[in-house]
């Protein structure tokens, strides 16, 4: 799913009631109602926006050589890159984020609070900017819309030095930019 910059203005506190909200009014559904699948899918819109970040966490160092910029928003990426080289991503799947949610979150009262949320958001949000020729390489190891098999979101939110698994997994050089 393209990256959406809906959510980067809106706080993590309330993006944790955001969706507290939207899970306890459709869990019914989302847990086999017959309207599950539209449900799901607009959970995964709902993830892709709130974990949006106004500047990319990571950015690889072929995506600063070709833009020569470490910190840019999301606007300035498109000015930078009038041949469209580079590749706004989340870098937590949102595929991800969202079975998190499901089977994690959802399925686990004792996580299901605004405490919880607020900091699962603030643990996991952020977007990369890679080139699309790294994008390619991050399809053939299958890492496109998943995280290393031996990573998993849990793993992330003990260790923020995890959120870069994907790239590592695929060697691509990148630079931290919260760091």
């Amino acid at each position: 799913m393209p990256w959406s910059p809906n959510g980067a203005d809106i706080s993590d506190k309330k993006k944790a009631q955001m969706l507290l909200t939207f899970l306890n009014t459709y869990k019914d559904d989302l847990v086999g109602g017959t309207n599950k699948k539209f449900v799901t899918d607009l959970l995964k819109f709902i993830v892709s926006s709130l974990v949006a970040t106004k500047e990319p966490r990571y950015i690889s160092v072929e995506a600063n050589k070709k833009i020569g910029a470490k910190s840019l928003k999301q606007k300035e990426v498109y000015k930078k890159d009038p041949e469209k080289v580079l590749r706004i991503e989340h870098t937590i799947p949102t595929k991800e984020v969202v079975n998190y949610v499901l089977k994690d979150v959802l399925g686990n009262s004792s996580k299901m609070n605004e405490s919880l949320l607020k900091s699962f958001f603030e643990k996991i949000s952020g977007f990369a900017l890679i080139t699309r020729e790294e994008d390619k390489k991050l399809s053939a190891r299958k890492l496109g819309a998943k995280l290393p098999s031996d990573t998993s979101i849990d793993d992330i939110l003990k260790d923020a030095s995890l959120h870069s698994c994907r790239y590592k997994s695929a060697e691509i050089d990148m630079i931290n930019l919260h760091e």
